[in-house]
């Protein structure tokens, strides 16, 4: 695990204003093991920087939790750069289906609805 710092915010900021790079994707989805977003795991921070750094609008890291509450279906969404990076934490029963990508896309509506992302 990393630790989410200043300077890998600003990292991240860089590299998604530097047109010199590739865009990769427009959302970049990666599915972390930390529970928080002041921890990203270092596999990730390896893809996103080093090599071929990976520019994208909008990343996304994504921890699902399933908990001892059988239908439970909840999540919590971390800012880490306003309108650029977030951190999604899913709690989900286990008895749900995990539809994660249901579920995703769900939050990406809600989060553009309130007007958190473009």
């Amino acid at each position: 695990m990393v630790t989410i710092t200043p300077c890998h915010e600003s990292m991240l900021r860089d590299l998604q204003s530097d047109t010199s790079i590739a865009k990769e994707a427009t959302n970049l989805v990666y599915l972390a093991v930390a529970d928080s977003r002041r921890y990203i795991d270092a596999n990730i921070i390896y893809s996103i920087f080093k090599k071929r750094p990976k520019r994208a609008d909008c990343y996304w890291f994504i921890h699902i939790e399933t908990v001892d509450n059988p239908f439970t279906s909840k999540y919590i969404v971390d800012t880490i750069i306003p309108k650029k990076a977030f951190f999604i934490r899913m709690k989900l029963g286990f008895k749900t289906p995990l539809r994660v990508n249901s579920l995703f896309t769900k939050i990406v509506y809600e989060m553009a609805d309130c007007g958190e992302i473009i």
